[in-house]
């Protein structure tokens, strides 16, 4: 059917659209990113600098990507491993982080 047959094109996106409000996928999100700050925080790397911005100011950055993505990867194995957390709930709920990251 096409899109004016159905209604406000403000319906349509209703219909077709996951939703991005479901708590189960904000409290994925909100978790995901709370893990990641600690991470960032507390996982010591190598100072690198930055290339001065035309004000004049020294960029510091800690050099941790890497083993801040390994703790990522051991960790979801390991809340996998004792059923904490099942990674198809990431499958299952795609739409819906997309449509709340959309939001946030």
């Amino acid at each position: 059917r096409l899109v004016w047959e159905q209604g406000s094109f403000i319906t349509v996106l209703r219909e077709i659209w996951p939703d991005p409000w479901d708590l189960s996928v904000w409290r994925m999100i909100l978790s995901f990113m709370a893990f990641n700050i600690f991470l960032m925080r507390a996982v010591p790397g190598k100072t690198m600098y930055g290339t001065v911005t035309p004000k004049g100011n020294l960029p510091v950055y800690n050099a941790n990507g890497f083993e801040c993505y390994v703790i990522n990867v051991v960790t979801l194995l390991g809340l996998a491993h004792f059923d904490i957390f099942n990674p198809a709930v990431v499958y299952d709920k795609f739409g819906m982080i997309l449509s709340s990251m959309n939001v946030f």
